[in-house]
């Protein structure tokens, strides 16, 4: 997943009810990221199919696949997208189930407090810039070993350093 050509991210917010989904738009709306709506699963999906998403929030209860069968299906089928589990439901057992199959970054109760829904937002967008950073730099090492390794197949002994006992650099073995 990348960002946004811009450079922006892009949330998706899936929930059944329309109030839920004019709030979280309203408090975004300021925010340095894309919000995409989806009024259910089969919309979410349909979307994910299409964007690249980089944080999903999603309610538990909805008509259709529910929440926790939607992140699941989101942590199979792709896998770098953050997700995000929000429910008003109260049954520590079942949030638990669900939060560990979809593998939800963090679980917010409904009603949430904007602030702290703005942080934990931060936070996970914050998350997918540390992963994609961290891939970048594993690439870029992987390429400079390659570099190396093919210089040493073409100069045997160009990469080896002769260094003395008391870490002086020796330019060429006696």
């Amino acid at each position: 997943m990348k960002t946004n050509n811009d450079g922006t991210h892009t949330v998706l917010l899936i929930d059944d009810d329309q109030n839920i989904l004019s709030s979280l738009k309203r408090l975004f709306h300021r925010e340095p990221f894309t919000v995409l709506v989806a009024n259910g699963g089969v919309e979410a999906l349909e979307i994910l199919e299409s964007c690249e998403i980089d944080l999903v929030i999603c309610d538990y209860t909805m008509p259709g696949p529910s929440g926790s069968e939607v992140l699941k299906l989101i942590k199979e089928r792709w896998p770098e997208a953050v997700r995000i589990l929000m429910t008003g439901h109260y049954d520590t057992d079942i949030l638990v189930k669900a939060i560990n199959d979809g593998e939800a970054y963090r679980f917010i109760q409904k009603p949430w407090n904007d602030e702290e829904l703005l942080l934990t937002v931060r936070q996970a967008l914050e998350k997918v810039d540390l992963k994609r950073e961290n891939e970048r730099l594993l690439a870029e090492m992987k390429r400079y070993q390659d570099a190396l390794s093919s210089l040493e197949n073409r100069f045997p002994g160009i990469t080896s350093k002769n260094i003395d006992a008391e870490g002086y650099y020796i330019a060429s073995p006696k």
